[in-house]
């Protein structure tokens, strides 16, 4: 899980550079730099979750995920969208990565 949610991370990281880059395109500077500090954090994570993993650091992993859970803390997913267990395979993906 831990793996997938590094991914994760990545994947949010680069869909706000991907928004930023279309409002800064359009002069929107100051909301384009607003939205990259409200979502800076995923990076943040991103990084030091991965080096967590890398390092096989597991007390510093549940230490990144117990603070990430602060950040995810409002975020409530409907019954109807789980998706069931999206992890799987993730920990090979990683791993390719890795390489």
């Amino acid at each position: 899980m831990a793996a997938f949610i590094v991914l994760t991370l990545s994947e949010i990281e680069a869909s706000v550079d991907n928004t930023v880059t279309a409002w800064e395109r359009r002069d929107y500077w100051l909301k384009a730099d607003k939205f990259r500090l409200e979502w800076e954090w995923a990076g943040i994570y991103e990084v030091k979750l991965r080096r967590s993993l890398k390092d096989e650091d597991w007390g510093q992993i549940a230490v990144n995920a117990a603070q990430l859970m602060g950040k995810c803390s409002k975020v409530s997913i409907p019954a109807r969208n789980r998706l069931g267990t999206p992890w799987t395979g993730a920990w090979e993906k990683f791993q390719d990565q890795k390489s």
